[in-house]
């Protein structure tokens, strides 16, 4: 990511197929749904994780989609799941979680102030997608909650639970965290469904970009367009390059008050229902590299300009040990070689500055590796044998040296100790400048690479 110069990594953690978070206040929610023991992340392990990305200037903003998205929940915790009901008979499926109950909002304002302390960002992703309310209107309890308290649909139950859950989750993060309230990222359907959400809410689009939260001063986050999981065939970057991020010439009327500064991003998203360890990298990449050439680059697209150096971006990862995929059909890519013939692994990344990637790159080159240590050496030679020169110290230390081995040493006059002063300076000067030259020898090793400076393609 900070090869491409993307800096918010979105990390949807938990779904309906697995819950993988290890939490401290219900442990057995990853200890019923994950999909084994050691498939799961520790508290330890979401740290690791946040502090890798921040040295390399990237975010990290979780995401526990609720309310649906959530049947992995309801392995260890049915009691706060609506199930549902098809002709009366009762259904082995859930809807996801209950929002007419209490304990739902006690149970996920608990969850969430433990997650507000683990991470930092002042960001939470929310959810808020794919409800399922003929799920809702199906089931007995709902239909009695919404005939109660006249409500008219399950939409409207959404609506009370989610201005609830919000407080409750502001009020944790004043009180146990330094940053404060929480700014809140909803999916495009929270706000088709007219949720009352804060105003500094980010609505995150992924479905039609005819419904515009711009006309109600909503930022935005584009993701229409940009699923990863959807592409057939790696040619297929052109579309994702050339998507559109501000459609008026499609969308007039729905444009009309959305303003540039209003779309604060984009985001490619890999879903990974078909995907596996061995393919995702090679899916991910070198395509979301056109993406970020066209989330950074104001201009109009132009694929024929951009073609050539996205296959170069695609050398640089390669380079850089990321195993991506191609880009536009048969092609090379001249790689360097490590040792034992594979290509060396990324080491060494730490951040330089906003926008710029130092990177360890083990490119070798024997031939320039020494070159500090030769300089020195010359140096210090250079300066030795000037002053010897200078001085005449060689012939005054044979003088010295022979009124030693004589035993005539008192005899020496005051100039002649000045003299073997000078030469024991000589004589240190030498010692420090070859212990020095031998440190510098054994510090380069064969496997030390040069520092590059990184940036985004165009």
């Amino acid at each position: 990511m900070a090869f491409n110069k993307l800096n918010v990594f979105h990390w949807h953690i938990t779904d309906d197929q697995s819950f993988p978070f290890v939490s401290k206040t219900f442990p057995e929610l990853s200890r019923q749904a994950a999909y084994n023991s050691k498939m799961v992340y520790t508290h330890d392990d979401v740290r690791e994780i946040v502090e890798f990305a921040r040295v390399r200037g990237i975010r990290v903003i979780p995401e526990f989609d609720i309310p649906g998205h959530t049947r992995s929940w309801s392995l260890s915790h049915p009691e706060i799941f609506a199930k549902c009901y098809d002709a009366e008979d009762e259904s082995p499926f859930y809807g996801g979680l209950d929002p007419s109950k209490n304990e739902t909002l006690e149970f996920l304002a608990a969850f969430f102030e433990e997650i507000l302390q683990l991470f930092p960002d002042d960001t939470l992703h929310m959810g808020f997608d794919e409800v399922e309310f003929n799920c809702w209107l199906s089931n007995p309890n709902m239909k009695k909650f919404m005939l109660d308290n006249g409500i008219g649909s399950p939409i409207d139950i959404l609506k009370i639970f989610a201005v609830r859950l919000l407080n409750k989750i502001q009020e944790a993060a004043k009180r146990v965290t330094l940053t404060g309230q929480r700014r809140f990222i909803f999916w495009q359907e929270a706000f088709d469904n007219g949720l009352k959400v804060p105003n500094n809410s980010l609505i995150h689009l992924w479905k039609g970009l005819s419904s515009m939260p711009g006309y109600f001063g909503f930022q935005v986050i584009i993701s229409k367009g940009w699923y990863l999981d959807s592409y057939l065939k790696p040619s297929e970057w052109i579309g994702y390059y050339e998507n559109e991020i501000y459609p008026s010439r499609f969308y007039p009327d729905a444009y009309a008050n959305l303003e540039p500064k209003n779309v604060i991003g984009g985001e490619a998203c890999m879903w990974i229902e078909w995907q596996s360890d061995e393919t995702v990298i090679q899916r991910i990449w070198p395509v979301t590299s056109a993406i970020a050439e066209r989330l950074w680059y104001y201009g109009p697209p132009n694929p024929d300009e951009f073609g050539p150096r996205l296959e170069e971006q695609r050398c640089r990862l390669l380079r850089r040990g990321v195993p991506v995929g191609v880009a536009s059909g048969p092609g090379m890519c001249p790689l360097p070689s490590g040792p034992d013939g594979d290509i060396p692994p990324i080491d060494n990344i730490k951040i330089k500055g906003i926008g710029t990637v130092v990177s360890g790159e083990s490119i070798h080159r024997p031939e320039m590796r020494n070159i500090p240590l030769l300089i020195f050496c010359g140096l210090a030679l250079f300066t030795i044998g000037y002053f010897a020169g200078r001085q005449g110290l060689i012939a005054h230390l044979s003088c010295v040296l022979k009124t030693i081995s004589t035993n005539n040493f008192a005899t020496a006059s005051t100039t002649r100790i000045a003299l073997f002063r000078r030469c024991i300076f000589v004589a240190l000067f030498i010692s420090l400048s070859t212990f020095i030259a031998i440190l510098l020898l054994v510090s380069t090793t064969p496997h030390i690479g040069e520092l590059v400076s990184f940036s985004s393609p165009g």
